[in-house]
């Protein structure tokens, strides 16, 4: 009964495993948000600066 019960997982993994292969275009999101927040407090700090530096 385990083992039947673990094999169609096994292939439903397996076939997530493919299916991300086969895209070329897949982002990474969690990246692309951290990237994008330290790229906004780089920005933020800079104008922040400016306004301060008068």
């Amino acid at each position: 009964v385990h083992l039947s019960s673990s094999c169609p997982h096994a292939f439903i993994f397996s076939a997530a495993e493919q299916e991300k292969e086969k895209d070329p275009f897949h982002y990474d999101y969690q990246t692309l948000r951290i990237g994008g927040l330290v790229f906004a407090v780089v920005l933020f700090s800079v104008g922040i600066l400016l306004i301060l530096s008068k």
